[in-house]
């Protein structure tokens, strides 16, 4: 079911016409002559649930650029100040913790378990991400099938 459905937009204008030199601009401003153009004929489109937020969004490098200026300024203040849910979210969402403390922590004092949860810790984001990557591909292999079939 779409979120958004738009079907047979039409958007006209009425632009005034006007003939060159003075004469002309006389004419058209005692006795104006419009003409009708039309700027969009008969568009029709839907959104679906997955697609609005890109819809919205368009050209998404200044969102970009904000999410690193905070992943940055984020990583600069010592990891012991946060608790709590801040810290979870800095070491998992906005994941400024896990790129500078975890790595800063295992040089100063290095630890064998340290390490192995830093590896391990690692090697489930990359299966996450795989993971992910594969859904949105066989999503987008099917969708493509679907429009072939019809």
């Amino acid at each position: 079911m779409p979120i958004i459905e738009v079907d047979g937009l039409v958007k006209t204008f009425r632009t005034r016409e006007r003939d060159a030199g003075l004469a002309g601009s006389l004419r058209s401003f005692v006795a104006p002559r419009y003409r009708e153009r039309q700027a969009v004929k008969r568009i029709s489109f839907c959104l679906e649930p997955g697609e609005v937020l890109a819809f919205f969004l368009g050209n998404t490098e200044g969102l970009a650029q904000q999410l690193l200026g905070t992943l940055i300024t984020f990583s600069t203040y010592p990891m012991n100040i946060f608790s709590g849910t801040v810290r979870l979210l800095l070491f998992t969402v906005i994941p400024a913790g896990f790129i500078s403390f975890v790595p800063l922590q295992l040089l100063h004092q290095f630890s064998w378990p340290l390490l192995a949860a830093l590896f391990g810790f690692t090697t489930l984001i990359v299966f996450v991400a795989m993971g992910v990557f594969h859904l949105g591909l066989r999503r987008y292999e099917s969708g493509n099938l679907l429009g072939m079939q019809g």
